[in-house]
């Protein structure tokens, strides 16, 4: 079956599955569509996928929204494509900052400065040091000032490059690893 076939479905489920509000289902079989062209070295149309999907779950799970177009940022800054890897970066960074906006500094401390972090490092990655510095000043305003999380974000530096944590795109794979998607599967995997 080719990987057009296999992908197109994949697209439906994801459909479905943020429809249903299953966000971290719908999350992973991006992931899985993604890493499918990704090990085909099909960057084109993984970044495609990890934007299309990305979009679909704006305003609807922000973590998830930017981490996707974080992927999508980091396909074509492989392919040289600095102007939609800067657009990639930007959308992430800003799904981040609504993601962190959220959040109350209180009840979850370390995870607001992960989301921060997040979208200081995507607007470092699309080189944008005004929105950096923006997103430092909201971030070093929302930590009580003796607390490690202020120190913290306040030491972050624009020249500094760190990346956040994601899984690696571009691997080589042996030839015995590129099978395609069985379809059966997913559909025993969603008990349709």
């Amino acid at each position: 079956m080719s990987y057009n076939v296999v992908g197109a479905k994949v697209n439906q489920i994801i459909k479905m599955l943020i429809k249903k509000k299953e966000f971290q289902k719908a999350y992973d079989f991006a992931l899985l569509n993604i890493n499918n062209f990704d090990q085909l070295h099909d960057f084109v149309r993984a970044a495609t996928i990890a934007e299309k999907v990305g979009r679909d779950l704006e305003e609807k799970h922000y973590a998830f929204a930017g981490k996707l177009y974080y992927r999508a940022g980091t396909f074509y800054e492989t392919m040289k494509e600095d102007s939609k890897a800067k657009r990639a970066f930007i959308r992430a960074a800003d799904q981040f900052e609504k993601q962190f906006s959220s959040l109350d500094a209180k009840t979850s401390p370390y995870l607001l400065r992960a989301h921060i972090k997040s979208c200081l490092d995507c607007y470092r990655k699309a080189k944008d040091e005004a929105r950096f510095r923006r997103i430092k000043e909201k971030a070093i305003k929302i930590f009580h000032e003796e607390s490690i999380h202020h120190r913290y974000v306040s030491e972050i530096n624009y020249k500094k490059t760190e990346a956040i944590e994601v899984t690696p795109i571009i691997k080589e794979t042996k030839e015995e690893e590129k099978k395609p998607i069985d379809i059966d599967d997913l559909e025993k995997e969603l008990e349709f």
